[in-house]
């Protein structure tokens, strides 16, 4: 066997490292973020299945366009829910149908698509002043980061041991903070039985015909706190 052929194969030990990458990234994601949309879910008043079927679908889609784009681009990307659209569902689908949210989405994607593709995102980007892209985040993200405290009073011995697990996994294994607060947290709930699985099923998927609202959709697309 030639040199360059014993370069370009693939041993097991080289796929590993970047599984378990892929793995933590996912696992971050649904640990770190995804409770905003169970939050969104249940201010839009959605059914465990509704709710079931985003899911299946928000993680179907992006773990298809990660892996096409991918293999296309010959690059690790993955793709993933913006954490401000989805704490800004909270708030927008207290007042607006869920079907037309999901017509507004489906027209802000297609302008973030057409944006990317023009090759004009950056320039945009670069006209939105740093103070006030960070004060839109803040004026969304804020209010959930303050509510996260709000636990304390519930359950002290839970949330004093996550912030305590926090702080010595990210002094020693930043990388894995978040999972590891994650896992220890399911384990202390399962030790003191106050997990119920008996629910976990496979659901299907259901299909929810959008509406389109030029009020919903140019608040969508804007990001706006309008409604």
């Amino acid at each position: 066997m030639s040199s360059s052929t014993s370069k370009s194969s693939i041993r097991l030990g080289d796929l590993i490292h970047p599984i378990v990458a892929g793995l933590i990234s996912v696992i971050v994601n649904y640990g770190g973020t995804f409770i905003l949309v169970f939050q969104a879910a249940k201010v839009a008043g959605l059914s465990p299945e509704l709710t079931a079927s985003w899911v299946w679908s928000v993680s179907i889609g992006v773990g298809f366009t990660g892996l096409f784009l991918s293999w296309v681009s010959r690059e690790p990307i993955i793709t993933a829910w913006s954490t401000p659209a989805a704490a800004f569902l909270v708030v927008a689908l207290a007042t607006t149908p869920y079907a037309e949210a999901v017509g507004a989405y489906m027209i802000s994607a297609a302008a973030f698509v057409l944006l990317g593709l023009s090759g004009y995102f950056e320039k945009v980007i670069r006209l939105i002043p740093p103070g006030v892209a960070a004060g839109l985040l803040a004026g969304i993200l804020l209010q959930f980061g303050i509510g996260a405290f709000g636990g304390m009073s519930i359950d002290p011995m839970l949330v004093g041991l996550l912030i305590v697990a926090y702080i010595l996994l990210k002094r020693f294994t930043a990388r894995y903070a978040v999972v590891g607060i994650l896992a220890l947290g399911l384990a202390f709930l399962l030790i003191q039985g106050r997990v119920d699985l008996s629910g976990l099923g496979c659901n299907s998927r259901h299909q929810y015909s959008p509406c389109l609202s030029s009020r919903s959709m140019l608040c969508s697309v804007s990001r706006c706190r309008c409604f």
